[in-house]
């Protein structure tokens, strides 16, 4: 499943005759509320490159599509051949973009027939379905400069870990009697940014 539907009802769980029973009233019912693909659907593929007519793409980055109209989220991370594809509700207008990207981009699912990502991609298909219909295309085009890891501390900072790719956490700490002003411990964070502001080191 891609993403799923929010707000659609609280549910409880519960303990019936030694079996857990999950019941929930939801505003609509859909096949999404019965943890089902959502039938009607339209697929749209998502390019990374570095100019808007691709002749270089980028590799292994993170994109994200919301829904506009519709309570939707959905994350996922490029191929190495700067695409990936996701199905959303039919009709519905998404927004995709990526925190590598200059801007986000706007599409809306056509309506007038439910189409499917193709075989060769990891998304979750029905395994009745085997026409895929013909997807959009939609380009966004990431900085020069992005990168999956962070930048190493400066000359006076020490960290706990040699590792600064993206989602890993480091402390750092001031050398040379130094004091460190600001928090030890930061993540690093997609397109390689860390998290918060950067410590300094004083005397």
């Amino acid at each position: 499943m891609t993403g799923t539907w929010k707000e659609d009802g609280i549910g409880k769980l519960k303990n019936k005759a030694g079996e857990l029973v999950w019941s929930f009233q939801a505003r609509h019912f859909t096949w999404w509320s019965a943890i089902q693909p959502w039938p009607e659907t339209s697929c749209l593929i998502i390019k990374t490159c570095y100019e808007k007519n691709c002749k270089r793409v980028a590799s292994f980055v993170p994109v994200e599509v919301h829904g506009v109209d519709f309570s939707y989220i959905s994350t996922s991370v490029t191929s190495g051949e700067g695409q990936t594809c996701t199905h959303f509700k039919m009709g519905g207008q998404v927004r995709v973009s990526s925190p590598c990207s200059k801007k986000p981009k706007f599409r809306i699912g056509e309506l007038g027939g439910t189409t499917y990502c193709p075989e060769n991609t990891q998304v979750l298909r029905p395994q009745d379905q085997t026409e895929t219909g013909r997807c959009e295309q939609v380009v966004i085009v990431v900085r020069e400069d992005w990168t999956m890891r962070c930048s190493e501390p400066d000359i006076h900072t020490k960290a706990d870990s040699t590792q600064f790719g993206m989602g890993s956490t480091t402390f750092f700490q001031c050398l040379g009697g130094y004091n460190l002003v600001g928090q030890p411990q930061r993540a690093c964070l997609a397109c390689g940014k860390w998290s918060g502001p950067d410590p300094i080191c004083t005397r």
